[in-house]
């Protein structure tokens, strides 16, 4: 289980993060807000394996928390623009909760794309 990749949405905030973590098939495996901290971060997303690709929203402060995810856990972590993860993640869970998650699973399934 380890192995298997799980992708992963951050939504930056002044107080918290919002954090998705989502499998290989879009499935939700947990949806919460932590304290807006590396550590607090990585232990919503350690029950779910070591392989992690995450997105963050482009925003102040979200290149350095970045960073830290990749220095201290060796996450994939890109940055992503918001419009287009909260367009993606309406369409899967109805609702805005953490932007350009399926911007890192859209290689996975071609078929979706900001256009519809």
């Amino acid at each position: 289980m380890f192995n298997l990749p799980v992708f992963v949405g951050l939504d930056s905030h002044t107080q918290n993060i919002q954090v998705c973590v989502m499998d290989q098939q879009r499935k939700i495996l947990v949806n919460q807000s932590v304290a807006n901290d590396v550590h607090a971060a990585f232990q919503v997303v350690a029950p779910f394996g070591t392989n992690v690709s995450a997105a963050i929203e482009a925003s102040t402060g979200s290149a350095n928390f970045a960073e830290e995810l990749i220095a201290k856990y060796q996450w994939h972590v890109e940055l992503a623009q918001v419009y287009w993860g909260r367009y993606s993640m309406q369409r899967v869970t109805g609702g805005f909760t953490s932007p350009a998650l399926l911007r890192l699973t859209q290689s996975q399934k071609p078929e979706w794309n900001a256009d519809g």
